[in-house]
């Protein structure tokens, strides 16, 4: 049986919509590119491809003759965490005891002798680290001293720890790490820390590493000069003894002494906090040394007065801190900002207003993250001490591998976006004909319904019911399609939210 004849109306119909569907791109147009079949070829070619194996056990340790004992071979690891390889889970836990053994026997402040390169935050930028241990020069010429933020934020954060880790198993006594906030378990289970350790090792791993958290001392001492912590001080830190009081292998908690030593941020209008500004229009009164942090939600801001007043309590030089990204260069108050060149302003440090008395700068903020976050596009900076001399050496980013979002693989990151695609040609099989369209075209004409009546009269009872059943009324076909171009949409919305979702 022949299919019916359209009449001119319907022609008009399906030809507009035919003509709407060859009208769009059914593929995008592609642009060849030289070379573009060859999967060898790296992207970035001054990035080195992965490792795919661990190091044998016979590589991993080898003999410290002078202790008597094996330990990692650092040579080894920094090579091999530079090409992004892993350790086994017993290589790397081997590291983690040792190293949380070895720290849990040293003091809450730990006294470092002069010369020494004093670091501040790392971030899980290993690539980076590997330039701090360039820029600053061996073990034999002097000593490390690292401000904590070891991890989060960046993906290589185990990477750094067990490689300082290492390093503090060979030079116990030349290398020396503090605690900074992001070691702990609420910090790390919130940013990337936690995710990285399960997706390179296991939930051991990642316990392991609390407790090496929880074994880092808190402050350190140079020289019996300079105070140094990550964060600052705290209303109820007045003798440097009070820190040796504190019990450390704890999680910190939200407020205290340990919080404050971790949280605490010098004001913002630091050496100037009874003038004016736009969060204290009244400015702060004479005498007034702490204020609550609410930017951290937590520990206080502490004054150009309380630095002063803490710093000749205990007969101290200066503090030196980490803790905040610099973007602009460091802060120097108008007091005495002549005395400096423009060439050091342009310096990825802050450096506040000097004491009256010791006529040096109350407190340093260093940072350490060159292109923090890969956004930021900040220098950084280490302090070298020697012979009393403070200099400050400065660096740009080193490349370093790309890691999607949180550490997703290639398939998992575009699922979203194939299922962007094809939520798109649904929508536009689905809307190549307009609503007015649909109506002007309702195949269900009264004059077809007339045709359809007569032709039912003539077939018997069960043919006619089963065709009735199929008869769909115009209103409702119309309303089943726009009910699947709405769920289509809803689709689209789901999977747009999956692309861009953190």
């Amino acid at each position: 049986m022949s299919p019916p004849a359209l009449d001119d109306h319907q022609s008009a119909y399906y030809s507009s919509a035919l003509n709407q569907i060859q009208e769009r791109s059914v593929t995008p147009s592609l642009k060849f590119v030289p070379n573009s079949g060859d999967l060898q070829k790296r992207q970035v070619e001054h990035v080195p491809p992965p490792i795919p194996f661990c190091p044998r056990d016979e590589d991993f340790y080898v003999p410290d003759v002078q202790a008597g004992i094996h330990r990692p071979n650092a040579d080894l690891l920094r090579e091999h965490f530079f090409r992004e390889g892993r350790l086994t889970e017993q290589q790397a836990l081997y590291i983690l005891e040792q190293a949380t053994t070895l720290m849990s026997q040293e003091p809450n402040m730990l006294h470092v002798d002069g010369p020494v390169t004093v670091c501040g935050d790392i971030h899980g930028q290993y690539y980076d680290l590997m330039k701090i241990f360039e820029v600053g020069g061996s073990f034999a010429e002097n000593n490390y001293l690292f401000l904590g933020d070891y991890v989060d934020r960046g993906y290589f954060g185990i990477e750094c720890l067990l490689y300082l880790y290492t390093l503090k198993l060979w030079y116990p006594d030349r290398l020396f790490l503090i605690r900074g906030n992001h070691e702990c378990r609420h910090l790390t289970e919130y940013f990337t820390f936690k995710r990285e350790c399960l997706h390179k090792y296991s939930t051991t791993v990642y316990e392991a590493c609390i407790q090496s958290f929880q074994a880092l001392p808190l402050t350190a001492l140079i020289d019996g000069r300079f105070f140094c912590v990550h964060g600052g001080i705290s209303p109820e830190l007045m003798r440097l003894e009070d820190i040796d009081k504190l019990d450390r292998f704890v999680e910190p908690a939200s407020v205290g002494l340990l919080c404050d030593l971790l949280w605490a941020d010098p004001i913002p209008n630091f050496g100037h906090e009874q003038e004016p500004s736009y969060e204290r229009p009244q400015g702060l009164p004479l005498g007034h040394t702490f204020e609550p942090n609410h930017t951290r939600g937590c520990s206080f801001y502490y004054t150009y007065e309380a630095a002063c007043q803490f710093l000749e309590r205990n007969r101290l030089l200066g503090i030196f801190r980490g803790h905040e990204a610099q973007d602009a260069g460091y802060y120097i108050s108008p007091w005495h900002r002549a005395q400096w060149s423009t060439v050091d302003r342009q310096h990825r440090y802050t450096m506040h207003r000097k004491t009256p008395t010791k006529k040096f700068p109350s407190v340093i903020t260093i940072f350490s993250a060159p292109n923090y976050l890969d956004a930021y596009h900040n220098r950084a900076a280490v302090i070298k001490y020697k012979n009393k001399n403070i200099t400050i050496r400065q660096y740009n980013a080193s490349s370093h591998p790309y890691w999607l979002p949180n550490f997703m693989d290639a398939f998992t990151w575009s699922l979203p976006f194939v299922g962007a695609k094809i939520t798109e040609m649904l929508l536009a099989i689905l809307s190549v004909c307009s609503d007015t369209e649909l109506e002007e075209s309702s195949y269900a004409s009264s004059d077809e319904d007339e045709e359809r009546a007569r032709a039912l009269a003539e077939l018997d009872d069960e043919e006619e019911e089963m065709r009735m059943t199929e008869h769909v009324h115009p209103s409702e076909r119309r309303q089943e399609i726009k009910n699947k171009i709405l769920a289509v949409g809803r689709m689209q919305r789901v999977f747009q939210l999956l692309r861009y979702a953190p």
